[in-house]
């Protein structure tokens, strides 16, 4: 166990090491890079401009969005480089997603931050006659349509048991030791897939999705996205939090993994370190009352109820993250 003066000697590069924490669990998606299969520049223009709205909106139906076919129809004004197709590969469309980003913001268009969680999928089980190589396939396509970052790993590699049911602390524990913030898990239902979602968010059940082989995928990404439009309608401010039973570096890291896993967290500043306490400043979508909706009911988490900053005492041990 580390004393007081140790503490502080490590301060300064903890900050550095908690920064890389907050890394490893979002990723920053290239949104405005699309394979296309049209091979004709027009129509792959206006093929890329449909999918980098997708990415952008969260929203798969912006395919077909009738609001936004004017930008589809203008896609060649927003075309930075065109690859045309080559010997097995597809033509490529680099599109200026910043600018198409702001004519939605003109239009008054949620947008989904292009910083996001990253996802580790996990196949348990498959239906039978599944090609592992053409799973893996569709599940990197379909995640790299509809922006959303996703590690693929074995039952093994993360720490789970193959053709065995997972808990939610299990599969959370696996997408922290593999640097990421949710986890999307597969089963076998007869011919179908079963995906079930587990995420960090305080009071949010797994999600289950069945269907087709990208049933997970197409659900994690609408899951994110709602809930990251339905965040940013709340104002950012500023919440002191004090956590206790933070005795060692290993539990200073797994509270920093803890608080990075909240969407509602944006920005984490560590302020102090006592003896079995940290203290920090966040930046909390809906302010006090939204850390509190973030964490509250999570048994990793107890809250203190008294006067002043809120203060928490983090469970490291066994269950904790």
């Amino acid at each position: 166990m580390l004393d007081r003066r140790s503490w502080r000697c490590v301060l300064a590069w903890v900050s550095l090491l908690a920064s890389s924490a907050l890394v490893a669990a979002t990723r920053t998606v290239d949104l405005g890079t699309v394979q296309v299969q049209a091979s004709e520049p027009a129509e792959a223009y206006g093929e890329a401009m449909q999918w980098v709205l997708v990415r952008l909106t969260g929203r798969r139906a912006a395919l077909s969005d009738p609001a936004l076919q004017s930008l589809v129809q203008q896609s060649e004004r927003y075309v930075q480089i065109f690859q045309p197709a080559g010997d097995q590969r597809p033509a490529q469309v680099t599109l200026d997603d910043l600018a198409i980003e702001r004519v939605l913001d003109e239009l008054g268009e949620p947008v989904w931050p292009r910083e996001r969680p990253v996802v580790l999928g996990v196949i348990l089980s498959a239906p039978l006659g599944a090609d592992p190589q053409g799973v893996r396939e569709a599940l990197t396509r379909a995640a790299a349509e509809r922006g959303l970052p996703i590690e693929l790993s074995s039952a093994s590699a993360a720490g789970l048991t193959a053709g065995q049911a997972t808990s939610a602390g299990e599969a959370l524990a696996a997408a922290r030791r593999l640097g990421a913030s949710a986890a999307l898990v597969a089963e076998s239902a007869g011919s179908q897939w079963r995906w079930t979602f587990y995420q960090a968010t305080t009071g949010v059940s797994p999600l289950r999705f069945e269907g087709d082989v990208t049933a997970g995928i197409e659900g994690a990404a609408d899951a994110f996205a709602l809930g990251s439009q339905a965040l940013s309608v709340q104002p950012v401010s500023e919440v002191e939090l004090i956590v206790s039973g933070v005795s060692d570096l290993a539990a200073h890291g797994a509270v920093r993994r803890a608080l990075t896993d909240r969407v509602a967290i944006k920005n984490i500043d560590l302020l102090e370190i006592a003896a079995s306490q940290v203290r920090f400043r966040l930046q909390v979508s809906g302010g006090q009352r939204g850390l509190v909706s973030a964490l509250d009911g999570d048994s990793n988490w107890q809250r203190d109820k008294v006067d002043g900053p809120l203060r928490y005492r983090f469970k490291t041990n066994g269950s904790g993250p």
